[in-house]
């Protein structure tokens, strides 16, 4: 495999590269060792993406080297052999020369070596990227990061219709320790973690193969290795849409960030800026808590009764009022025996002001005059609309808060109402986007700027 040395640093590429692949590196090389930002363009087909990752790992490798000396070295302090380095720690006489430069440094000060992301717009160019780093020297130590959709292997969450569904159905099951494949992974997860770094790159169908054999889940295998990773692999989306990048915990301090076949990233940002809330969530998150209501109102009923030893207006099991949905037809939910301390957790006046104050919305938004080419708005007007029904910065949070309870309520009830749940929470996270830049939300007309338009 040929070595070349571009600006000092070495980098093992697959093939004797070609006069436009040296000038790409070059520049790939120049943007990293001054900490700018590059645009860079080259001709389909000329290898732009093996370029792009030879380059910028060979230039991680050189960063990384001194971090791992001055380990070395402080370890062997802290363990008395500060004076017994061998040639193997020092390495080669470039490493030799480093050595002496940092020797005499403050031994307790590691470097926190730099980590490269490479972002692509979706999961098979993510794929392709991955296959072109297999044949070279620096398929080691490389993550891919995926989503549930792509990862889950629970049958009864992939059908949900949602992502918000599948999201919540995942915390809800991990939370209660009842899905088999998290448990797996949880009980040995250092073995399972170190087997997969020995077998070295490994893709989204790789993991979900790997998941598949062993039963243990691929999701939550995709978030641990990322967290030693040098190199991680990640769609757009992850780094620019903030509640996923807050979901995943990327941290993007010391990283340099490469986006691959970036001409459509500013719809990618577009999409991630932007917040959609229907009717019809709105219409389901009024009757889920209207049902919920109902259920705290019955049980406050029988918890008097019970206490006042008055049984005979206590109905039986078979006649007790049971809370329902009809949707299509069918009875979706019966909640008649929830659990104690869930249910005592919830208030019935703050059950009916949240339920006053979801009425309110949706008077308001029926209320308006909609074209038949739809109606355009400055970004503040939502916040005026969503004030006049008693939702604002300062309530948001409580609203938030109230409606979790809610879910954790439903966590004790039977599994058919999650079905309802899941549009509660597709409303909380509609709601959350909509106050997300809490800071500028009160700044007359800077919001305007920020949300420039909202389409009703």
């Amino acid at each position: 495999m040929p070595r070349i040395v571009i600006d000092g640093v070495e980098i093992d590429f697959p093939y004797q590269p070609y006069d436009c692949q040296l000038e790409y590196m070059t520049k790939v090389l120049l943007s990293l060792n001054q900490g700018k930002h590059a645009i860079l363009e080259s001709p389909t087909g000329t290898g732009k993406t093996l370029c792009l990752l030879c380059a910028s790992l060979a230039w991680l490798d050189k960063q990384i080297r001194p971090a791992e000396l001055i380990s070395t070295i402080d370890t062997k302090h802290q363990s008395g052999l500060g004076n017994c380095l061998t040639c193997d720690d020092i390495g080669n006489h470039d490493d030799n020369k480093l050595f002496r430069q940092i020797h005499f440094t403050n031994l307790n000060k590691v470097n926190n070596a730099c980590k490269i992301i490479f972002a692509s717009r979706t999961h098979s160019q993510l794929a392709q990227a991955i296959n072109a780093l297999k044949g070279t020297v620096y398929s080691n130590n490389i993550s891919v990061v995926g989503s549930r959709d792509q990862l889950c292997l629970l049958t009864e969450v992939m059908s949900l219709d949602s992502n918000s569904a599948k999201i919540y159905a995942c915390r809800m099951r991990v939370q209660t320790k009842t899905c088999e494949y998290f448990r797996n992974f949880d009980s040995k997860r250092d073995d399972i973690l170190a087997n997969l770094k020995l077998e070295g790159i490994v893709d989204i169908e790789d993991l979900s193969n790997f998941g598949q054999k062993t039963r243990c889940c691929p999701y939550f295998i995709s978030r641990e290795l990322k967290t030693d990773s040098r190199l991680i692999f990640m769609p757009y989306n992850y780094l620019l849409d903030s509640r996923i990048r807050t979901l995943y915990n990327i941290n993007l301090e010391n990283t340099a960030v490469i986006f691959d076949e970036a001409h459509n990233i500013e719809q990618v940002c577009e999409d991630a800026s932007s917040v959609t809330l229907s009717s019809a969530l709105l219409a389901s998150a009024i009757e889920h808590v209207r049902c919920v209501c109902e259920v705290i109102f019955n049980h406050n009923i029988e918890s008097i009764e019970t206490e006042t030893g008055d049984n005979n207006h206590v109905n039986s099991n078979n006649n007790k009022r049971k809370p329902t949905v009809i949707m299509n037809k069918k009875e979706l939910f019966d909640m008649t025996q929830p659990e104690e301390s869930a249910i005592e957790s919830l208030s019935i006046e703050k059950m009916i002001t949240l339920k006053g104050q979801l009425i309110e919305l949706e008077r308001l938004i029926d209320e308006l005059s909609v074209p038949s080419e739809g109606l355009t708005k400055d970004g503040s007007f939502i916040f005026d609309l969503l004030g006049r029904a008693g939702i604002n910065h300062w309530t948001n949070n409580a609203i938030q808060t109230i409606i979790d309870e809610i879910m954790s309520f439903t966590n004790s009830a039977d599994s058919n109402y999650h079905y309802i749940v899941y549009f509660s929470f597709d409303f909380v996270v509609s709601l959350n986007d909509c106050f997300m830049c809490k800071p500028i939300m009160f700044l007359g007309e800077g919001v305007g700027k920020v949300y420039n338009f909202g389409t009703i």
